[in-house]
């Protein structure tokens, strides 16, 4: 396999990965939509939506009034959770956000993909370490024929 064949398949890989580790806390599925990966011969990048990273780290108080786009977000979280009213329910929950953070920020955090990424991590390394080997051992040998 080629070092760019290895970071396309432990991109795909690596989508799964954060997919299923994200799934049980998505409410309508659009973050894990979100997740993607950029290759090129030299790096692999993932990305997700703009709040991907609250999942493990929660959200902090602030003193911001809610923008129209957060109160979209929360309108949107409410209705995918049932809740009546959602559009009140979305000011509510971005009153408390605001106010006292979320329960994952209060709880100091959680491991949501972190985890698994540092084994997949582990794992291309080990994977490109191999390619690598070979590819350079059927060069040498072509060289030296």
């Amino acid at each position: 396999m080629s070092l760019e064949s290895t970071l396309k398949t432990y991109g795909q890989i690596g989508v799964k990965v954060l997919r299923d580790a994200v799934a049980p806390l998505t409410a309508n599925g659009k973050t894990l939509l979100s997740i993607r990966f950029e290759s090129d011969l030299l790096s692999l990048r993932f990305y997700g939506r703009q709040f991907f990273e609250l999942l493990e780290k929660g959200r902090r108080p602030t003193t911001k009034k809610p923008s129209p786009e957060m109160i979209a977000n929360l309108t949107e979280y409410a209705e995918a959770r049932g809740m009546e009213n959602p559009k009140s329910a979305a000011w509510a929950i971005a009153k408390t956000l605001n106010k006292e953070g979320d329960k994952t920020f209060r709880a100091g955090g959680r491991v949501v993909y972190s985890g698994v990424m540092d084994t997949f991590a582990q794992d291309l390394k080990k994977s490109l370490a191999e390619d690598f080997k070979k590819t350079i051992t059927l060069e040498l040998k072509k060289t030296f024929k």
